[in-house]
């Protein structure tokens, strides 16, 4: 299985966990700030290849003014998933708001040795 088929399936699973509401419902609202971002990427990636679709799963992407507005509609119930940043995070989990946070980082080895590895 490929890197990106991986990262696609990490992401569609971190969706299903993200809610519980997401098993009873076939859409699922994704807050946003701005016009997107590389940290949506596998999601675009999951809904052009029909991954989510294969699971009967749609997104509906909402346009929030701010990272923090995020995590506070996410922690109210009105988003089911949020990208917003780590400290929006973190505060909302030490306000004890019951929003999980998932990161999803990937790393590139080059195709040849830099010159530190030599």
């Amino acid at each position: 299985m490929s890197f990106v088929r991986r990262s696609i399936a990490a992401v569609v699973l971190s969706i299903v966990a993200a809610s519980q509401a997401v098993a009873q419902v076939t859409e699922i609202s994704v807050g946003t700030v701005g016009g997107g971002n590389a940290l949506e990427w596998p999601l675009y990636i999951a809904e052009k290849k029909g991954f989510l679709e294969q699971e009967k799963l749609a997104l509906e992407w909402v346009g929030v003014q701010s990272s923090a507005a995020v995590m506070q509609q996410v922690a109210a119930g009105s988003l089911n998933l949020g990208t917003t940043g780590l400290a929006d995070s973190l505060r909302a989990a030490d306000k004890g708001h019951p929003a999980a946070s998932c990161a999803l980082a990937s790393a590139f080895r080059p195709m040849r040795p830099s010159p530190r590895d030599r």
